[in-house]
């Protein structure tokens, strides 16, 4: 009788054994997921910050890669084109008919038909009426001041030399008509990306050609 209790007894202290082994386990699986989890997050954040441009928008490798330049506050999710959902993350856009309490800083406009020689900084002729329209919406918004930011379209290669001074020229371009049409230099700032920022990376088409290569609007103050 004796050896049945001492029997039943081990087998009970084994059982209390096993799950207290498989219990503590399974606290320190969740530390460590939870740990590994923190330094992942702090590490993207980290990444994603020193990417941001002013309006928000990221351009981390992750980013860049799958077309999704994310902001950080706001989502908007734009066109759905040929039954195919286009994703583009930023902040609002403004029209260049919008003025006082509707524009915000951060805010993008893409002059959509403002185009240059290949491989120039030259407008063609279709250039000018947005650059006016352009114009007439800092005349009429005498405290907004813009950044104006260049882009160009190279996929599969690093961002040259060339690449750098197109995307700068081209800013300037920019900027030196608005100055020549009686906007003040310290209402203007520009930066040239090169192909550093581009929205499809492996570019196929004309479309997506154009989008790459871009000039950007961008609130600064209001």
């Amino acid at each position: 009788m004796t050896n049945v209790n001492d029997t039943q007894k081990m087998k009970m202290y084994i059982k209390e054994w096993a799950a207290n082994v498989i219990l503590n386990l399974f606290q320190d699986l969740k530390l460590y997921f939870l740990i590994l989890s923190s330094l992942f997050i702090t590490a993207l954040s980290a990444q994603d910050s020193t990417k941001l441009d002013l309006s928000g928008r990221c351009f981390c490798d992750h980013c860049v890669k799958y077309g999704k330049q994310r902001e950080t506050k706001k989502i908007t999710i734009a066109q759905e084109e040929s039954n195919e959902i286009v994703r583009i993350y930023k902040k609002k856009e403004f029209s260049l008919n919008e003025a006082g309490a509707s524009i915000d800083t951060g805010q993008v406009y893409v002059l959509q038909h403002v185009r240059f020689v290949e491989s120039q900084a030259v407008f063609i002729e279709k250039s000018f009426p947005e650059l006016d329209q352009l114009v007439a919406f800092l005349k009429k918004n005498p405290t907004v001041k813009i950044s104006i930011q260049g882009h160009v379209n190279g996929p599969g290669s690093p961002n040259t030399e060339a690449y750098q001074k197109l995307s700068e020229d081209r800013c300037q371009a920019v900027q030196m008509y608005l100055m020549e049409h009686g906007i003040k230099a310290n209402r203007i700032d520009k930066k040239g990306f090169g192909n550093t920022r581009m929205i499809f990376p492996a570019a196929i088409n004309e479309k997506e050609t154009a989008a790459n290569r871009r000039v950007e609007i961008i609130i600064t103050a209001k």
